[in-house]
């Protein structure tokens, strides 16, 4: 009897050693012999190595283990930009020739497969943006305002159409690895902290392993921290200087929270109004704070000085991964946050008429 409990031990143990994870070979037509090939995974919107290897001939091979299925790349020597691809605990292949990345075939990865299925189903709209936006560049090049703001509509509304499909799929997929990727990816900037939440509450149990469902988690937080009726999170980053400069050090006065970039359109277009509202309200107790998304000091400090921004400025010049943008949850600029003199969060994304008359309330309060 001792010696068959010690089998069934030994075989689970086996069995727990030996659990699969995925195997990734690929074979690139044209990719030279010893090139470095560099798998990666995306955290906090960075890029983080997780093996390297030299491919043998055409061929190279990755093994690992992913607590479930995720979105990888691959840094390929002689290829830009990264492929990209949904992998799981599998045996996946990938196939193509090095002059055409964009056509590597993917096998053996179900969520792949049903990802790539979804982008096909996507291609109407995605065809649609893509002729909105020619037509956007071609009124701007025509100084036609009229022109640009009919076409943006529209560009507009099709986004707002392309997003309800993909949280269609979402709320019928409930089970899916993709369910939170799509979540976060696409839906996380267009939808409340309180949708997002009950999206993410009807997700079947098996996905809160998912890198995905705790990324949701966090940012459901985030928007909740930052939400109308919430002190505002303070900030401290660099002004134009080099000098440390705290959002907190506005306190008591009504402030806007301006999050903008030198290399963004729309938000240089709002530059005269910002101008106006601040020449108006700065002497009743009104300020601006911009925080930029820039990456480039000498491109900031030139759009504030062309555009005679003489208000207060920071930045950490780290773009997309700035500290001010993770707080705050941004995700599209321009994007104005409404402050109080008792420092709650009233208002948020507010533009022309609107703006002004809530900054008059809240200075007359």
């Amino acid at each position: 009897m001792k010696n068959i409990y010690l089998l069934i031990f030994i075989f689970l143990l086996t069995a727990c050693s030996q659990e699969k994870g995925y195997r990734i070979t690929g074979e690139i037509a044209g990719l030279s012999d010893k090139s470095r090939v560099i798998l990666y995974q995306i955290r906090d919107k960075t890029p983080m190595a997780i093996d390297t290897v030299e491919s043998q001939g055409q061929v190279f091979k990755f093994s690992g283990f992913l607590e479930s299925p995720e979105m990888l790349f691959l840094g390929i020597e002689g290829i830009s930009p990264k492929i990209r691809f949904f992998a799981e605990n599998n045996d996946i292949f990938l196939k193509g020739d090095i002059d055409h990345p964009d056509a590597i075939e993917v096998e053996g990865s179900e969520s792949y497969k049903e990802l790539k299925l979804l982008q096909e189903s996507l291609l109407p709209f995605q065809k649609d943006l893509q002729s909105l936006r020619d037509s956007i560049n071609q009124a701007y090049e025509d100084n036609d305002r009229i022109r640009v703001n009919k076409f943006e509509k529209k560009y507009f509304s099709v986004i707002r159409e392309e997003d309800m499909y993909i949280k269609g799929y979402v709320l019928n997929n409930l089970s899916s690895p993709l369910a939170p990727f799509l979540t976060i990816s696409e839906l996380s900037h267009v939808q409340t902290w309180e949708q997002l939440d009950s999206i993410q509450m009807a997700f079947d149990p098996s996905l809160k392993k998912s890198v995905y469902y705790q990324d949701l988690s966090e940012w459901v937080y985030t928007l909740k921290r930052v939400d109308i009726g919430q002190p505002f999170p303070n900030i401290v980053l660099s002004d134009t200087s080099g000098n440390q400069k705290a959002l907190s050090s506005l306190k008591g006065n009504v402030i806007l929270l301006d999050f903008w970039a030198s290399w963004c359109r729309p938000c240089r277009e709002e530059s005269p109004e910002l101008v106006a509202l601040y020449d108006q309200f700065h002497a009743q107790g009104f300020e601006i704070m911009s925080v930029s998304l820039d990456n480039n000091y000498a491109q900031w400090v030139k759009a504030i000085k062309d555009d005679d921004l003489h208000w207060n400025h920071i930045s950490d010049l780290k773009g997309w991964s700035s500290e001010g943008g993770r707080i705050y949850g941004v995700k599209a600029i321009p994007h104005k946050v409404l402050i109080d003199r008792e420092g709650k969060i009233v208002a948020k994304k507010l533009e022309g008429d609107a703006l002004k008359n809530k900054i008059r309330d809240l200075l007359d309060a």
